[in-house]
């Protein structure tokens, strides 16, 4: 993954700073107005998202997906507005708590998963994170976490030495260390500090987690997906382990970052959420009603409808990330997950596979002593990612699946009530407006831009790609559709995923049970008989096909339950069986290594 530097880009600079003088037509310069339930009251609040960790300096370097919102007086410069509601109680920043989190997403926090250890994998160290901790268990009259509870280590697996301390990297750590926590009250966390947020020692800091027995692995950082090595795609391939990873703050494709002056978007989807071996987990905005259900979720966008926000402010204001990959290709229950076609990657890998809170609008409370002096709220993915890392502990992780991130396309077609699905919004440039209304937007300021002839194509602005629905440059004759690559519709797509969960049941495992029966010996060109028998847990779902391996280099390809072989030489071999079924999970099964004599 190579990280690129950002630098000064003065044509570019000079064309947002004249285009940010006059606004764009759709409320420009102003950030959209809250969404306010009506059940809620009607008072506001003030704030700016502030991000928590510094770009990265240096190429190969990830960064982390968290925004700090930080209370303001009305009518500071670049504040947004938020609904301030005296019916829900919150928590000691005005955020949201682990109470109010539990009710929107209908899990039981309180169930005995003392046998899940979810792993938290960060850089530097936070000298304070156990006690933060527990400050934060003394609030919510939760277990005080002890050393049985929470361990914290280096990227090597030792207690000592550990990095060197960072006060930005302190704010990630309580963040993901609270959220597990706030989700899971019983779970084990394991916190490992890498020595920096190189690719490379977060590589070590996600293999040591797993080797120190980790059943869920949460990532709250990325960087754009480019020049990835196979020791760094192997780091995020461990079967049997849950991993979630953030899809990034910056929107589709990284585009927010051409709203920071002189700056570019990333062109590309972040990774490890793009791997096809984790849980790709995207942003949403969430509000509540008065009784701490859900009231409404969509897909989180701070720069507002056509950039009607960020573009003015040269500000990046956040937005879930997400895309097609350039580098993977989608696993098989994605590709054949109704609606993955609309959104266009053409059989590659599509990030999100489900979303959770990520809007500082509405963020979630944490105590943070040594980076922020106290509680404040918090959002970004780096949220989401946690939150979910939590949920699939509360159902009690893979419980063997290879890759647990099929259970949420399975679940969500079979348990619709275990998911809300995220139908509004879009992490694009266009933020949920139509493609007219944005296309008209840019047509109207395209002059200050000293492009030839009339632009209305924002992907033809300075900075890179920014919008899904558009072709990568020139102007287009029409307004095209909402492509569901960074559009949320019905159903499936990119910056949701299936959407977001209604219960932790979303989690649970839905392969189907699978064993074989052999002969009790074999010999030497003596053709043996296999059976295998599957149990499907999901309903009208069946094998298509068994594929055995032999061991000798051999396989059998099946749509029957029975396969025969013989072996033409002695020795001890491994047979393997494994099945895809009707939803596309693949499932993998090892039981005999036969001596042939």
């Amino acid at each position: 993954m190579t990280l690129r530097l950002r630098a000064t880009r003065l044509a570019t600079t000079v064309a947002l700073v004249a285009l940010a003088t006059v606004g764009l037509t759709v409320s420009a310069g102003a950030a959209p107005p809250p969404v306010v339930p009506p059940s809620l009251g009607s008072a506001l609040g003030y704030a700016v998202n502030q991000p928590v960790c510094n770009q990265p300096a240096r190429i190969g370097f990830v960064r982390c997906f968290a925004f700090k919102r930080v209370d303001v007086a009305k009518g500071t410069k670049h504040a947004y507005s938020y609904v301030k509601s005296d019916a829900l109680v919150h928590g000691p920043a005005g955020g949201y708590t682990p109470a109010l989190v539990a009710s929107a997403y209908g899990f039981d926090p309180r169930v005995n998963r003392s046998s899940q250890t979810v792993a938290i994998v960060d850089w530097y160290d936070d000298p304070l994170a156990l006690v933060d901790l527990r400050a934060f268990d003394a609030h919510y009259r939760f277990p005080l976490d002890t050393a049985a509870t929470f361990r914290k280590v280096n990227q090597r697996g030792l207690s000592a030495p550990l990095p060197s301390s960072d006060q930005d990297a302190s704010t990630e750590i309580a963040l993901d260390t609270q959220v597990v926590r706030g989700v899971c009250r019983t779970c084990k966390i394991l916190l490992v500090e890498a020595d920096s947020p190189s690719e490379n020692d977060i590589a070590a800091a996600e293999n040591t987690a797993v080797r120190l027995g980790a059943t869920v692995v949460s990532n709250s950082f990325g960087g754009p997906e480019h020049g990835l090595s196979s020791s760094l795609i192997a780091a995020y391939n461990h079967p049997g382990v849950a991993i979630t990873a953030s899809t990034g703050d910056d929107g589709w494709r990284g585009w927010d970052w051409s709203n920071n002056t002189g700056d570019h978007s990333d062109n590309a989807v972040s990774y490890p959420a793009s791997s096809p071996y984790v849980v790709s987990v995207g942003g949403t905005s969430l509000t509540l009603n008065a009784n701490g259900t859900r009231a409404n979720e969509t897909v989180w966008n701070g720069n507002g409808p056509s950039d009607s926000a960020g573009l003015p402010n040269h500000r990046r204001l956040g937005a879930g990330g997400g895309g097609c990959s350039r580098y993977f290709g989608a696993p098989l229950w994605q590709l054949h997950h109704a609606g993955y076609a609309a959104a266009g990657c053409a059989g590659k890998r599509l990030s999100a596979d489900v979303s959770a809170l990520a809007d500082p609008r509405y963020g979630f409370d944490i105590v943070d002593r040594f980076g922020a002096g106290g509680w404040i709220t918090v959002g970004g993915t780096s949220v989401a990612a946690p939150l979910v890392a939590g949920m699939y502990a509360l159902v009690g992780g893979a419980h063997g699946a290879a890759y647990p991130s099929a259970a949420v396309y399975t679940n969500s077609d079979t348990k619709l009530w275990s998911r809300y699905d995220v139908r509004t919004g879009g992490n694009g440039f266009c933020g949920g407006a139509t493609t007219s209304d944005c296309s008209q937007s840019v047509a109207s300021q395209s002059g200050l831009l000293g492009l030839p002839g009339t632009v209305n194509n924002p992907n033809a602005l300075p900075g890179g790609l920014k919008d899904c629905s558009f072709p990568s440059s020139g102007t287009v004759s029409s307004p095209p559709a909402l492509d569901q690559e960074c559009n949320a519709v019905v159903g499936y797509d990119g910056p949701s995923g299936v959407g977001a969960p209604s219960s932790s049941s979303l989690f649970l495992n839905a392969e189907p049970a699978l064993g074989f029966t052999h002969p009790a010996a074999l010999h030497v060109r003596q053709v043996g008989t296999f059976t295998s028998k599957a149990t499907e847990y999901a309903p009208n779902t069946h094998i298509l096909y068994y594929v055995w391996r032999w061991g000798d280099g051999a396989r059998t390809v099946a749509t029957s339950t029975s396969a025969r072989h013989a072996y033409a030489r002695t020795g001890r071999f491994l047979v393997t069986l494994s099945v895809v079924d009707s939803r596309y999970q693949v499932v993998y099964h090892r039981t005999w290594q036969p001596v042939v004599t």
